[in-house]
């Protein structure tokens, strides 16, 4: 991975991480390991996280590199 890339990827968690704990807090989503190790509210956050990730190393990529 390039020098840019790690740089984009580091940027990108820390925006993903502020943008799902907003999401979390205005929705209520709430998870527990009571119901299992891998429950379905664990699997809708992992989703949450992927989608929001994606979505903005995609953007700062193109910002970045312009």
């Amino acid at each position: 991975m390039k020098k840019n890339n790690e740089t984009i990827a580091s940027i990108s968690f820390l925006i993903t991480y502020e943008i799902v704990h907003i999401i979390y807090k205005v929705t209520g989503f709430y998870y527990s390991f009571n119901e299992g190790l891998i429950n379905f509210k664990l699997l809708i956050d992992l989703g949450l996280w992927c989608i929001v990730n994606f979505i903005i190393f995609t953007f700062l990529k193109k910002i970045w590199t312009k």
